[in-house]
C-alpha cells in the first residue's frame, strides 16, 4: 500500500487515503499512508467504533486518530444491534466509493465478504482498483 500511495504521490499533487480504520487492513491502510507522507482521512461509519476492541487497538485508533487530516462521522449514533451496524458499515462504503477516485483492496481471495466489496468499489471506479493479496 505504502509503494501504491507513493507512486500517486509523485504523481499527483494532492493524494490523500480514506479509510473507514477499521482493525486490521483499514488501521494498516491509514498507517502506509503516513509512511508514505500522504495522510489520511479517517470515514467512520459511526462514533466510537473501537469502543469494544482489546485495549491496545483503542490506545492505537486514538493515536491515528490525533494523526488524521480530518475525521468524517456518517451516522451520528452508536448502532445498537448487530443489522444496524452492517447498514451502517454499507452506508460508509457507498460513502467512499461514491467519494474515492481509486481504491486499494486487500484480499485473500476467500469467501469473506471482501469480494463484494471489491466488485463493488470496481462497479463504481472501473479499473482504478487495486487488488493486493495479504
Amino acid at each position: 500500500m505504502k509503494e501504491i500511495l507513493v507512486a500517486k504521490a509523485s504523481m499527483y499533487d494532492e493524494v490523500v487515503a480514506l479509510t473507514g480504520l477499521q482493525l486490521g487492513t483499514e488501521t494498516l491502510a491509514a498507517e502506509a499512508a503516513i509512511d508514505a507522507g500522504t495522510g489520511f482521512i479517517a470515514v467512520l461509519a459511526f462514533p466510537d467504533p473501537s469502543a469494544r476492541w482489546p485495549k491496545p487497538a483503542q490506545q492505537h485508533f486514538d493515536n491515528l486518530i490525533d494523526q488524521a487530516i480530518d475525521v468524517v462521522i456518517l451516522d451520528k449514533d452508536i448502532p445498537g444491534s448487530g443489522m444496524q451496524v452492517a447498514k451502517s458499515f454499507g452506508r460508509r462504503d457507498r460513502w467512499l466509493q461514491n467519494n474515492a477516485d481509486e481504491a486499494i483492496v486487500v484480499w485473500d481471495g476467500g469467501k469473506n465478504g471482501v469480494e463484494k466489496q471489491l466488485r463493488d468499489f470496481e462497479s463504481f471506479l472501473g479499473d482504478n482498483v487495486w487488488r493486493l493479496e495479504p
